[in-house]
């Protein structure tokens, strides 16, 4: 009907509808876990009872459920992020018809794709994706692909799922995915050093730093915006009170300003206002300003570089301002709970070098009867720090620190701990850092370890630490490979096999094991991967076959050089030149001499 109207129901199961106005209606019954019915064209006039009978057809019941992921928790702005969307008939009975799953995507999120088997989707900030039917206890994903937005603070993403059934849990039909946007790189360290060396000796060690990015390391700005209105109620505290902000993933504080956009106020010298950081340090932003005279959309920042105060006289203009703190004339300089307690000082610097992360409020409050304002335009907090990039290594016991350097970096020595610091790093590779220290007098293994650390979120924290291991030995290893024969010709005819057997020789002073390659043959060649281990001294035969393909021709050279590399160093290395040549077929028949 479109409108309510009192209904009762009889012994028979009839409902009655009272004392609609007359005229001609179109009718629909609907009920918990069946499909509506329409009627149109049902004629009400008055004095006549009017009766119409409605069937209405049971739903399937399903219980159909919502389950939403993040590709991460914590994210760079503009960074990558995906969400898959999970659907699952929970059953009993299957969905014979459209299935819908609605995504409102967060402000500022850069949509890409949306994609699932099954689904066709649609939209760029509401993302519509439908599917034809899902079987009982069946599951269906889809996934939205696109960029994190680019502003930092909390991400909440919630979608909804509907289909043309009887759910009987309709409370899983919703589901939402949390995460924060924090500045974050993947730093990365390496450590090579000397595998062995003699007492007492210089060791090298070289460290690669590198970053991978999105973000560089070093000085960083930040700007949190909230343009909602703030109300500067008449004698009373703002609304909101406070006005608040979580920011997490920021360095050390350098600088605070703050900027409040569009106040107006009848009275502007009853205006209170300050800001309280995560640590519950406070300043005051401005105290009692600008005289009586009323004042209307003025931008105020407040920078503690500044050249002046805002004006304790005259109504303030737009500008930059130093935090002001004027002689209040006729009110308190008191704020109501939850704000902090006085005193407050008007200096932004007080933020400096404490820990940004968790939640800065900005209180105002209109201390006098009569008047009243507003900040029409919201207020942005802008911080800056540099993000800190340190390298530590812990030189191991008994070894003795010489010197530590590399471009750009800044390295000192203490206890046997070299630290290494610099001002910043683009995404890519930083100039070594390379360490020369004296091994120890003793023999025995020795392991140095090397991390890199930043105050700059790292969302890959396996790569941060490195180490090289060296064995301090009286005598250093020598290693030694021959290949006998040098070089070896042998012939075949076409689809033969050839074999050739090779000696190797391990001629240095330690356990050894070859790798053994192939190269330059067109003939497919079939050698051992590896040869060993062999004691020193030792000696092995090892088998090469060598197919001859039924297509070569008549005189084909092949020629295959089989070299065996040490595993101990990967550098020393022995060759055998194999030589296979095409020949002929021979076929003998014997001759016989029969004498009539």
């Amino acid at each position: 009907l479109g409108t309510p109207y009192p209904t009762t129901k009889n012994a028979g199961g009839s409902y009655q509808i009272h004392n609609p106005p007359t005229g001609t209606y179109t009718v629909t019954a609907s009920a918990t876990g069946f499909s509506p019915s329409t009627i149109a064209g049902v004629n009400v006039t008055t004095g006549v009872t009017t009766t119409q009978n409605f069937a209405l057809k049971a739903l399937p019941q399903a219980d159909l459920s919502l389950i939403k992921t993040a590709s991460a928790s914590v994210i760079a702005p503009s960074g990558s992020l995906a969400y898959t969307l999970t659907v699952t008939n929970n059953g009993p009975a299957a969905i014979p018809s459209t299935i819908t799953v609605t995504d409102v995507l967060p402000a500022g999120y850069s949509f890409s794709n949306a994609a699932g088997s099954g689904w066709s989707c649609s939209g760029t900030t509401t993302i519509v994706c439908t599917r034809p039917s899902l079987g009982a206890s069946a599951s269906a994903n889809v996934v939205i692909r696109g960029t994190a937005p680019g502003t930092l603070g909390p991400i909440t993403n919630t979608a909804t799922l509907t289909a043309n059934v009887f759910d009987p849990s309709p409370a899983n039909n919703t589901a939402t995915a949390n995460g924060t946007i924090t500045p974050t790189t993947d730093l990365a360290i390496t450590k090579t050093g000397p595998a062995y060396a003699l007492p007492g000796t210089t060791l090298v060690y070289t460290l690669g730093v590198t970053n991978n990015g999105p973000m560089t390391v070093g000085p960083f700005t930040t700007t949190y915006t909230d343009e909602d209105a703030i109300t500067i109620n008449d004698n009373a505290a703002a609304t909101p009170y406070p006005v608040t902000t979580t920011l997490s993933g920021l360095p050390p504080v350098q600088k605070a300003t703050v900027q409040l956009l569009g106040f107006s106020h009848t009275y502007p010298q009853d205006v209170d206002a300050i800001l309280v950081g995560p640590t519950g340090t406070k300043s005051w932003l401005m105290s009692d300003p600008g005289g009586t005279a009323a004042v209307t959309h003025v931008n105020l920042t407040f920078d503690d570089a500044a050249a002046s105060t805002v004006s304790c006289s005259s109504g303030p203009t737009s500008g930059t301002y130093k935090p002001t703190d004027c002689t209040d004339t006729h009110g308190t300089d008191v704020f109501p709970t939850p704000a902090p307690p006085g005193p407050y000082t008007a200096s932004l610097a007080q933020f400096n070098g404490s820990d940004p992360t968790g939640t800065w409020d900005l209180y105002m409050r209109d201390d006098s009867a009569s008047d009243s304002g507003s900040i029409s335009s919201g207020w942005t907090l802008t911080l800056a720090g540099t993000y800190s990039l340190t390298v530590t290594d812990v030189l191991p016991a008994g070894v003795t620190f010489i010197g530590a350097g590399g471009d750009g970096w800044t390295c000192t020595q203490s206890s046997g701990v070299v630290t290494c610091t610099r001002s910043d790093l683009a995404p890519g590779a930083a100039p070594n850092i390379v360490i020369s220290a004296t091994a120890p007098s003793t023999t025995g293994i020795i392991t140095n370890t090397a991390t890199i650390t930043s105050d700059l979120n790292d969302n890959v924290p396996a790569n941060n630490s490195a180490q090289a291991a060296t064995t301090i030995t009286n005598v250093l290893p020598a290693y030694g490979v021959v290949l006998t024969p040098d070089t070896v010709s042998q012939s075949g005819t076409a689809g033969t096999n050839i074999t050739y057997t090779l000696d190797v020789t391990n001629t240095g002073n330690l356990n050894d094991t070859f790798t053994v390659t192939v190269s330059g043959n067109a003939f497919s060649t079939n050698a051992p991967s590896n040869i060993g281990p062999l004691a020193p001294g030792a000696s092995a035969a090892f088998d090469v076959q060598v197919m001859i393909p039924l297509t070569a021709t008549i005189g084909t050279l092949d020629t295959a050089a089989v070299t065996l590399t040490s595993q101990g160093d990967n550098v020393t290395s022995a060759t055998s030149t194999l030589t296979t040549k095409t020949v002929p077929f021979q076929l003998n028949l014997p001759l016989v001499f029969d004498q009539y």
